[in-house]
């Protein structure tokens, strides 16, 4: 029977910690043990954007924190937060930073994955370079395609033409203008706690943590006038 008590009494310990777990970090991997109202939605939100807002050390973000509270104090349900956070999110992150609603990340491989264009114009390769927020197998398309076209012996220059492109995953923009790029360390991340994280190009593939794709033939260009 001693036994039988101590064991019951170290499954309900483990669940107690296990719960006290959940409770009080939880909200790091979106797992609740009920919902949180939308006064808890908002400053788990802020707490978000504090850790990984790029801007968040500035008097204008601490002021941004304490005017969302109090702005969303009377919010009846997460709709009604999200327009003070989507305000708050460009202070943290920038003009780059926005909230994504989940139909929206549904439907964008779908409705917004638009397809690199390669065009010639006398001896000149015109590459079109749009934005990319599609899915992988699209991810696969798009840099395949440039690639593709890159290794057609029909023009003796390159255009790479950016305009238009609000940027996206660039995985498959880097690894479709591979041909043209030299292996390594292409740019460097640096976060706001001065860490970094170079992004390499290497053998046809790239560690940008965006799409998982790879191109299929990654020999590289020579002499060759490129033009941006």
């Amino acid at each position: 029977m001693k036994i039988g008590k101590r064991i019951l009494l170290g499954l309900v310990a483990v669940c107690a910690l296990f719960l006290g777990i959940i409770y009080f970090w939880g909200y790091k991997f979106n797992i609740y043990l009920v919902p949180p109202s939308p006064q808890k939605y908002v400053r788990v939100a802020l707490k978000n954007m504090d850790e990984l807002g790029l801007f968040t050390d500035s008097k204008e973000w601490v002021e941004t924190k304490k005017k969302t509270i109090e702005e969303t104090s009377n919010a009846k349900n997460y709709a009604e937060t999200i327009p003070f956070l989507q305000k708050a999110i460009k202070v943290a992150g920038g003009k780059h930073s926005f909230i994504e609603h989940e139909e929206d990340i549904s439907k964008r491989s779908i409705t917004k994955y638009i397809k690199p264009k390669a065009e010639i114009e006398g001896n000149t390769l015109i590459l079109t370079i749009p934005e990319f927020t599609g899915n992988n197998s699209q991810a696969s398309d798009y840099a395949n395609f440039l690639e593709s076209s890159l290794h057609k012996n029909n023009y003796n220059g390159v255009i790479v033409d950016l305009r238009g492109n609000r940027g996206g995953d660039l995985s498959p923009m880097v690894l479709g203008l591979s041909p043209l790029l030299p292996d390594g360390t292409l740019f460097t991340y640096v976060d706001k706690s001065s860490h970094s994280k170079p992004v390499e190009l290497q053998n046809g593939e790239i560690n940008s943590g965006g799409s998982s794709t790879k191109v299929s033939d990654n020999k590289k260009l020579k002499k060759l006038l490129l033009l941006y």
